[in-house]
């Protein structure tokens, strides 16, 4: 894995240059590189893990020059480098006129920018940002709104002040007079394209992509890649399309369970190991586990991530240590083919506004409603701030769940979900808690390839019936179990509900309650204690387990990001 940090304007100082070498301990190796033939000096700084070679490439087209840090794919470097490129990588295109900074197609690392005086920095990670002389690190007060309705921060907006995030498939554009950011990918072009075929058809256009993304993700690393199961039928099929034509050898898996007698997917992983004999792991994890990793774990997210999965995700890769760096995801299948939130988001538009609502907001407050964080309750968590943060919110989403671009509205909510859940929530989740030991984590699921395959396919192909990803089942038809295909949508389920009548309420208690004065300046303490002392039987709460973590995970998020290292 690797990190970059890039000055524009300047070169980078001595002690900026060191305080970036400082960072990312699984990151052993250091390269530094000077351009100064654009209109402005351009100083690029990249760390990467050891077994990483060849990830540092610079091309020439006329007089403009193309560097990419990372595992492109390209056709060539063209004129049509934009439309055609592939891959996971960060890139920078220089030129007499413009500096752009490139965010791969799929996000797969996450980069941010921020203005200081004449120079412009752009890094990886946002901790970076506090090597750089001058460049404060403020927490920005209105996005707790965000954080606590999504458990993410969506857009180009992050948790700081001036700090501000590329969006996937998209450059930043600096030029002498001006700063914008422009999609490159623009996926909405893609929609439909296969609207025309026949069911034989699409299954085998689909398919075909499927393999070519395979392929794009294989061609980055020699070695087998290790394969997180989690039962459902994204990670099942990515095992099943790399086995029928891209192995070497046995495949490795490795899945976590919560402990004896909780609920689990174990049945299904299984069907799908017995059915390739594959060398599997279990890693259980426990509450203690929880409570004990949740401060590490924080040192390396630099995004305010509440989603609980960040622990398995963390300790699958912790547990890997050095016996494989190269890892296999089930990502992208939800955001790309329809995941559990499109069927609400279709039911609130079939039904239109309810109680409350009208045309003007019902879409928005639907989704907001859809992740099933703290909305429902934001009133009572910010009381000063939610009827002025709901409205920001709505405005937000409009230009996504409202997007003239795209004829279906089954599309819009799945480009929406590319666009914020996958470009702040997904893929930093998966990045980060790699990186942190080294390691390079993708997902067939989710290149350019899959992505605009996704796009061409028609909804009536996503959502058949109700059916989720119907045309990845079809795909996988005797290729993974069909008890796998057929059963519902479940998720890595976290069992914080039950988990916290015991370790968790306790380790929630004694850190709230010390921690009282600096959370009471984000939410309203008698929202917490609620949520401490509420039975089970209450029904004015739902989902307590999970806002006591994000809100937890918030402040230790807070506290490691604000400290000087």
């Amino acid at each position: 894995m690797f990190s970059i940090a890039c000055k524009v304007g300047g070169a980078f100082t001595e002690a900026e240059i060191e305080g970036f070498r400082g960072l990312n301990k699984a990151l052993k190796f250091f390269h530094y590189y000077k351009d100064t033939s654009s209109f402005c000096h351009f100083d690029l700084l990249v760390k990467y893990s050891g077994k990483l070679d060849n990830i540092f490439s610079k091309s020439k087209r006329g007089e403009e020059t193309i560097i990419l840090v990372g595992f492109p794919k390209l056709k060539s470097f063209t004129d049509n480098f934009y439309s055609t490129v592939d891959g996971f990588f960060i890139g920078f295109h220089l030129s007499h006129n413009f500096i752009r900074a490139i965010r791969d197609p799929v996000g797969s690392r996450a980069l941010y920018y921020a203005s200081k005086c004449e120079y412009f920095y752009i890094a990886s990670e946002i901790r970076t940002f506090k090597a750089f002389e001058g460049v404060s690190i403020e927490p920005r007060k209105e996005a707790i709104a965000e954080y606590l309705s999504f458990s993410f921060i969506p857009g180009t907006n992050t948790f700081l002040e001036s700090i501000y995030e590329i969006s996937l498939g998209s450059y930043l554009e600096l030029k002498e007079n001006s700063v914008a950011q422009i999609d490159y990918c623009n996926y909405h072009k893609k929609e439909n394209e296969w609207v025309d075929f026949d069911e034989g058809e699409m299954k085998e256009a689909f398919s075909h992509a499927l393999d070519n993304s395979t392929k794009i993700c294989r061609s980055i690393f020699p070695e087998d890649p290790v394969f997180f199961l989690s039962g459902g039928l994204d990670s099942s099929s990515i095992l099943a399309i790399a086995v029928k034509d891209h192995l070497r050898s046995k495949p490795l898996t490795l899945s976590v369970n919560f402990g004896k007698d909780l609920p689990n997917e174990n049945e299904f992983i299984d069907m799908i190991v017995d059915q390739h004999q594959t060398d599997h792991d279990y890693l259980e994890i426990t509450p203690k586990l929880f409570i004990e990793s949740i401060s590490e774990i924080f040192t390396h997210i630099d995004d305010p991530i509440g989603d609980p999965v960040v622990v398995p995700n963390y300790l699958m890769n912790q547990y890997l240590g050095d016996r494989n760096k190269f890892i296999f995801t089930g990502e992208g299948g939800d955001p790309c083919l329809g995941g559990p939130k499109n069927k609400a988001m279709l039911m609130a538009r079939f039904y239109g506004p309810g109680f409350g609502l009208n045309e003007d907001n019902y879409l928005e407050i639907s989704y907001l409603n859809s992740f099933k964080r703290c909305f429902d309750d934001l009133y009572l968590a910010i009381p000063d701030q939610f009827s002025n943060s709901t409205e920001k919110m709505v405005e937000f989403l409009k230009p996504y769940l409202r997007n003239p671009d795209l004829s279906e509205f089954t599309n819009r909510i799945m480009l929406s979900n590319i666009k914020l859940k996958a470009t702040s929530l997904i893929m930093p989740k998966v990045q980060k808690t790699t990186m942190a030991f080294g390691n390079i984590s993708v997902s067939p699921l989710y290149t350019r390839e899959f992505i605009e395959a996704s796009m061409k396919v028609p909804p009536s192909y996503k959502l058949a019936k109700g059916n989720e990803k119907f045309i990845l089942k079809q795909c996988m038809e005797g290729l993974v179990p069909n008890d796998v295909i057929t059963r519902p949508k479940s998720g890595m389920r976290v069992p914080l509900r039950i988990w916290s009548s015991d370790e968790l309420i306790k380790f929630y208690k004694d850190y709230l309650l010390s921690n009282r004065q600096t959370i009471s300046s984000w939410i309203d303490f008698d929202y917490i204690k609620i949520l401490l002392s509420i039975k089970r039987t209450e029904k004015n709460i739902t989902r307590i387990g999970l806002k006591l973590w994000m809100i937890t995970s918030l402040f230790h998020y807070l506290e490691n990001i604000t400290r000087n290292e």
